[in-house]
This record gives C-alpha cells, structure tokens and sequence, in this order.
C-alpha cells in the first residue's frame, strides 16, 4: 500500500515537473522573442490567430534589387564594375558600393534574402516585393535574359508554407526594348530642396482638403536594394485590433478581376462647352471614371482615420556597405530611424500626420520667425529627411548637387 502510495506520489512530481519545465521553457521562448523584437525595433502586439494562422501586423516591402550577375569585385565603377585597370583609384566593393553607380553585387542580393529569412520571415504576414529585378545594361555588356514573357501578367501572387509575396513586376522585366537608367545620382540634394519649396510649403491646411485631409492622397518611395545609396527596406506595422471581425476568405484574383472591369469600362465625360462670357454646362451624366467617386456617405478608410488595417508605423533598415566592405562590421541590417521616434515622432501613418510633418518640413522656406528654437528645430528635422531620404550614405555632403 506505501509502496503504491510512493508510486503514485513520484508520479505526481515528474508530471508537475514536467508541466514546470514546459511552462519555464515557454516563458523563455516568449522572453526570447521580446527580446528579438526591442532589438529590430517592432512593437510586441497580442497574439491573433485567424484559422489557424498567426496575424503579426506586420509586412515587409522590398524594392529594386537589380543584381548583376558579371559584377566583378575590384572592377572600376566607371565601366559599371564590369572590367577596369588595377591602377584604378576607386574599386568595386564585395557587397558593392553607396552612389558610384554600379548594380548590386549578386552576393548583396543573396546575404539580404539570407537576413530576411533569418530574422524577419517568421515576424511578418507577407511580403510586397515591386521589382526591378534585373540589371540596367548601362554598357551594353550583355544583354540580360528577360525574367518574364510579354504574355505574363505583371502581378503575381505566390505563396509558400511561411509567407504570402505579392510582387509588381517593373517594366524593365516585360519590354524588350527597355531603357537603361541607374548611374551615379547627380543633383539629388536640389531637387529635394525643390520639393520642400514647392510641394511641402504649400500642403492645404482642413479648411480647403477635408477635416482628415482626405482630399490628398500619400505616395511612398522605398529605399532600394541596389545601391544606388545605401541597401534599404522598410517593415510596416498595421492595425489589427479587429481583425477577428474580418474573418472572410479574400481573393486576389477577385479583386484585380473587380480593378480591370473598372479601367475597361471609364468613360471619360467632355461633354461640355465653354464661351468667352460664362460656362455652359450640360446635364451631368453618371461618373464612371476610375477610381469610382468617393461616396458622402461612406466613413473615411485606413488611410485617414485609426482603425483596422490602418499603417501605424514602419522601421527602416539599411546595410553600412562602406563598414561591410572594410570588415569592421558584419553583413547586418541595422535601423536607421521609427517613424515613431527621433526625429519625426509621428504617433501613426495617417495621411494627416503625414501632410503636419511636410508642412512642418517646408515651413522654413516660405515662413520668418521669431522665435530661433522653432527654427532650428525644423532644420534640423529637415537635415535628419535628407539624410534618411539618402540612406545614411553622407551624399547630401558629398558635394553632387
């Protein structure tokens, strides 16, 4: 009877221990994973599944990786790091160079893909992937084979076990004929001096766009992966508070099936006449021009007000090819900014918020003031846009224009 007793007593203690040694292990795990997450500057959110499947809020956009490969390691960047004199001042780098103008090195195309797969693949839900994909053939040193057939659609949609990508293909992967571009950037710095005069500086205010500023709309350009700067990409974290709520099958086929009956069917209306004294216009008839006419009934979506799917905020990546390069750092992505934090401090990505800081980035070009803090606090953010805009390669005091 003791016996049994002890028997049943050990028994106990090895499933308690066990269940403790399990708990502690996912505790770890969990302490593990927070940890990962401060370290790549994402926000731990509550765990959501929907049929069975994890839902971060989060995706990955990646952009322009043109890889090149008769990149040669040592070559001149005035022959397109193809072929060059060893007497040559400047060389092309392993991972390739910020600026000089060369593709990417294939080796930087695959150590990014690596990276990504290391340390991120398993922390978002899906992949926008918007080419270009292949070399420019600045030199015409051979011609590239085109990745695509002209009879292939530009959008695709794959999907694996892990994540779902969602890839544009740029025109340079469909025509035969396309142009080359890429080369060293030149006069960058003016032009983005142009757009803070002429575009910042004159951002409408409620009164004339909207209470959330709905009649403007915003357009994000994407550090690229060739290195035209320094490599980039950017993870974007959404809202999906009631995610729960949305719980329906969605098909992409669907919706661009839905987007190519539109652009078939515009119809753009002329029909109207004008004299020298005073405009005549005809009966109006229905519009059906694409994008369908906002309803005035509807509620704002995403873009405008915090809600489900709303973009909350996203961290920047970028490699330190000129470290790399040396050794004196490994192949790392680092953050280079949070569009929460310094400088910008936006609370969301709302197009509101977004049209406050271009106004707050032009304001010195059109505005005197009084108070010297403000001023200097606004150079100061606009110095920190231009060197983000740059991926942190120095170019804006490079002296290219």
């Amino acid at each position: 009877m003791i016996g049994k007793l002890v028997g049943g007593l050990v028994a106990i203690y090895i499933l308690l221990n066990a269940a403790r040694n399990q708990y502690l292990n996912e505790i770890a795990v969990i302490y593990r994973e927070d940890a990962r997450l401060g370290q790549l500057g994402l926000t731990n959110k509550p765990m959501v599944e929907i049929n069975g499947k994890r839902v971060h809020g989060r995706f990955l956009h990646i952009t322009d990786l043109h890889p090149d490969p008769y990149y040669v390691v040592g070559s001149s960047p005035s022959e397109q790091c193809h072929s060059g004199s060893k007497s040559d001042e400047v060389k092309a780098g392993k991972y390739g160079d910020a600026i000089l103008g060369c593709d990417s090195p294939m080796l930087l195309m695959n150590k990014t893909i690596e990276w990504i797969s290391d340390n991120l693949a398993d922390k978002i839900d899906f992949i926008v992937w918007t080419g270009d994909n292949i070399r420019h053939d600045n030199d015409q040193f051979k011609i590239s084979n085109l990745v695509l057939d002209e009879e292939e659609d530009e959008q695709v949609e794959v999907e694996d076990n892990n994540s779902n990508y969602f890839a544009s293909f740029g025109e340079y992967q469909i025509k035969k004929n396309f142009e080359t571009q890429g080369g060293v950037p030149n006069n960058k710095v003016g032009y983005m001096e142009s757009l803070r005069r002429d575009l910042y500086a004159k951002v409408k205010g409620k009164k004339k766009s909207g209470a959330h500023l709905e009649r403007y709309s915003i357009a994000h350009v994407g550090s690229s992966i060739v290195p035209t700067f320094n490599p980039g990409f950017r993870i974007w974290e959404y809202n999906i508070s009631d995610v729960s709520k949305f719980n329906q099958p969605f098909s992409w086929d669907s919706f661009f099936m839905k987007i190519d009956h539109l652009i078939e069917n515009l119809e753009v209306d002329d029909d109207f006449e004008i004299s020298k004294k005073k405009k005549k216009h005809k009966k109006k008839k229905p519009d059906k021009t694409f994008p369908p006419q906002f309803p005035k009934h509807n509620k704002l979506g995403p873009a405008y007000t915090p809600q489900f799917l709303s973009p909350e905020k996203y961290v920047q990546y970028y490699l330190d090819l000129e470290s790399v390069n040396k050794g004196d750092k490994h192949f790392e992505y680092e953050i280079e900014y949070k569009s929460n934090e310094d400088p910008f401090y936006l609370p969301d990505l709302t197009v509101s918020l977004w049209l406050q800081l271009a106004r707050n980035l032009g304001k010195p070009t059109k505005s005197k003031f009084k108070d010297d803090k403000e001023l200097k606090k606004l150079e100061s953010i606009w110095k920190y846009f231009l060197k983000f805009s740059f991926v942190s390669s120095d170019y804006e005091n490079k002296n290219y224009g």
